[in-house]
This record gives C-alpha cells, structure tokens and sequence, in this order.
C-alpha cells in the first residue's frame, strides 16, 4: 500500500514515531521541507503516478486547509484514497510552543485565538465524500474495520485532545535569563537522569545537556 503524510505537525510526528515500514509499502513525505498542505496534492499526484492504486493520506486538521480546495479534485476524479484527518482543533504544535514559551498568550492556533477551523463532517458533505469520524481510542477496532469495509475516497477524522503532548521529543529549554536552551538530538524530553544518558553515550555530553540539568 502506498502511503503519503502531510509535512509536519504533532499528527505526522506521532505517526513516524511509531510507524514501522513493511514490505510493500511505500511512503512519500517532504522531511526537508516542512511545507503546511502538502499532504493532500501529494496523495493525489501519487495516486495518479501509481495507476490509481489505493493509497492513505495521513494529515492533520490545520496542514489541511492549506489546499483543502484538492478535495474537490480528490472527489471529481474518484480517486481510492483514505484521508485519515489528525483532528486537534487547529495547530497543536504552535499551541504546544506558545504555551511552554509565552505563558499561554495564543495567536493563530485554533479557537481559543479567534481561528475556525471547519467541521470535517461538514466538508466532506461539501465534496460528496464518505466520512467516518472517531472520537475516543475505544473506537478504533470497529470504525477501522469500517473504513477498510468502505469504498474510498474516504475521509476518516480522529480527534484528539486539543493539547496532546508528543514525547519524547528534541526540546528547547527555557533558561531563567528568558534564552533557550537548543538540546541535542540525543537528549529528548523529558530528559533522562544524567547518569543513566552518560551510561549510554559513547561520545562525551553535550555542554547543552549539562546545562539544563544545573
């Protein structure tokens, strides 16, 4: 099966988290360049170069509407593709840094900042698209069992907690002068006991993670 992601974002990062590729699979993303609404063109460009196999999109609420116009394409041409939608009510990593870093002050995030995000029940009746929604872990079995049952294209919208936290994950660390500390790839947060990071570095710590544990 082919499977596209959208670039960034707490959805896509959670997904290569705990993704492991099988054989068979073939996965297309744009790592270097982090660029919002990528997700959906790429799905169909891949769609098209693939003879119309079916394939999975996965991309979160906000990336989305960046080029939710390509619904329209996605639906005109019929096209088997699952758009598996990352719901957190707008843009969760955003959120994540103007909380940890200016004290909850919002701007552009979703709701609580003055920003709509459309309902995607909503939009894929806009576009003529099934959609399934999945609103608690509890669901997962069952509704997955439907989506892989239904017809594609299909849009299934999974919602998370609007403050989901992804850990581990490369941190900066706020220093009480007000700069940030930029933590080594291999010092994630939450961060590990000094001793039991040094055990398994076979290279000496970074000055950075000497720092923040001061």
């Amino acid at each position: 099966i082919i499977i596209s992601t959208g670039s960034s974002g707490l959805g896509i990062e959670g997904f290569y988290t705990v993704f492991r590729n099988k054989e068979g699979q073939r996965i297309y993303l744009t790592s270097g360049l982090g660029a919002m609404g990528y997700g959906l063109p790429s799905a169909i460009g891949a769609c098209f170069a693939n003879d119309k196999k079916p394939m999975v999109l996965i991309e979160g609420d906000g990336s989305l509407q960046l080029n939710i116009q390509e619904m329209a394409t996605l639906s005109s041409f019929n096209l088997p593709i699952c758009v598996i939608v990352i719901n957190n009510q707008g843009y969760a990593s955003i959120r994540n840094t103007q909380r940890n870093y200016f004290e909850g002050r919002y701007v552009g995030t979703g709701p609580e900042a003055g920003l709509m995000i459309p309902d995607m029940e909503k939009v894929a009746a806009t576009y003529n698209i099934p959609y399934i929604q999945i609103s608690d872990a509890s669901e997962l079995n069952k509704k997955l069992s439907e989506v892989i049952k239904e017809t594609w294209p299909l849009i299934v919208d999974i919602h998370l907690k609007t403050n989901e936290i992804l850990t581990p994950k490369v941190s900066a660390i706020l220093q009480p002068d007000g700069s940030i500390l930029s933590m080594p790839l291999e010092d994630m947060s939450p961060l590990l006991p000094i001793e039991v990071l040094e055990k398994e570095m076979i290279v000496e710590l970074s000055e950075a993670s000497i720092k923040a544990r001061i």
